[in-house]
Order: structure tokens, then sequence, then C-alpha cells
């Protein structure tokens, strides 16, 4: 007999547990999840599903822009690590060919020589054409914000992207965008 997946799932929700359980694992271990805030699924993989680390191959075609996590934090490890390196590797490569297309590599600041956060803001936005201060933000200590509003005339793609380029590049750890909504004071 085939198991069902839990009643009260989506067509799509059913759709990810049967392509998974096609995978080998057991389908009542598996559980897909909208979560709010990131406005996405997730996949949540249960010791009950019985996964095995030979399966990650599979798991990671069939379930390309999901988040998958094994309740199992040695399984979850083992199954994330590659995936960051392949994706920090390649963000990294992109990253690096976008500024050297428009001239901008050498030269480029890094956080590391700049000494802080805010020396590197402003050297960052002059290399890549902007005003010292004009559309980055310190927010906290190591929070690097882009926005909310730019001033007129920074609607330029290619200091855009140099901006995101160079930050990646740059060792900056936390970057974010700033919507509609203010951010919220240091220490909230």
């Amino acid at each position: 007999m085939i198991d069902a997946p839990p009643p009260g799932y989506t067509e799509y929700e059913q759709r990810v547990i049967d392509e998974l359980a096609a995978c080998g694992l057991d389908r009542s271990g598996i559980a897909v999840r909208y979560v709010d805030y990131l406005q996405e699924f997730e996949i949540v993989i249960s010791v009950s599903a019985n996964p095995d680390p030979r399966q990650f191959d599979c798991l990671e075609d069939t379930s390309v822009y999901l988040e998958i996590i094994f309740e199992d934090e040695a399984l979850n490890t083992a199954y994330r690590e590659p995936i960051e390196k392949r994706l920090k590797t390649s963000s990294e490569l992109s990253a690096r060919e976008i500024l050297k297309e428009r001239g901008l590599l050498e030269g480029l600041p890094t956080l590391q020589s700049a000494g802080s956060y805010e020396a590197y803001l402003p050297q960052l936005e002059k290399h890549c054409g902007f005003a010292a201060g004009s559309v980055l933000r310190l927010l906290g200590t190591d929070h690097i914000v882009y926005g909310p509003k730019l001033p007129p005339g920074h609607d330029d793609d290619n200091k855009t992207m140099c901006l995101l380029a160079g930050i990646k590049l740059g060792g900056a750890t936390y970057f974010g965008f700033i919507g509609n909504e203010r951010a919220a004071p240091a220490g909230d």
C-alpha cells in the first residue's frame, strides 16, 4: 500500500512530497510548510523519513527552489555545507566578473583594508560612482543596508551592480535591502 501524504496538503505540496519520496525518503517523515515571513515553502525532513546522505543529490535536484531542513543536525550540516560552498564560489566568481567587465575590480576597497564598516562604506560608494554616504548605511555594528530611497539620479544599474559585487567581494557579512518600511534602530 502506498502511504498518502498527511491530509490538508495542497496539490503543490503533495507533488513536492511525491518527488522527495521518489528519492527514497519515507513520505511520512516529510513536511512541506509555507513560511510567511520568508514568503516561500520549506521542506522539513524528520528522522522518520529515513534520510541518507546518498540521497542528497536527488533531494537537491528535486527541491531546486525550496529550502530543505533536516531535523537531524548532522545530516542538515552535511547536506548544506557543499551547497553553500558551491553557491559562495559561484557568486564570488560572478561578482568578480561583473567588476572586471566594468573596469572596477582594480582598487576595490575591502572591509579589511578600510579597517571598519564606517570607513569601508563611503569608500565603496565612491569606488562605484556614488557620492560617499549617499546609498549605503550601517545598521547596528555590521549590517549594511541599501536604501530605502535612492537620491535623484542614483538609479544607475551599473553603479548598483558594482555595490552588490563589491560587498560580496569586500568581506562584509550582512547585507539587506530596505523597502517601504524604515529600518529598525540598532538593538531592535
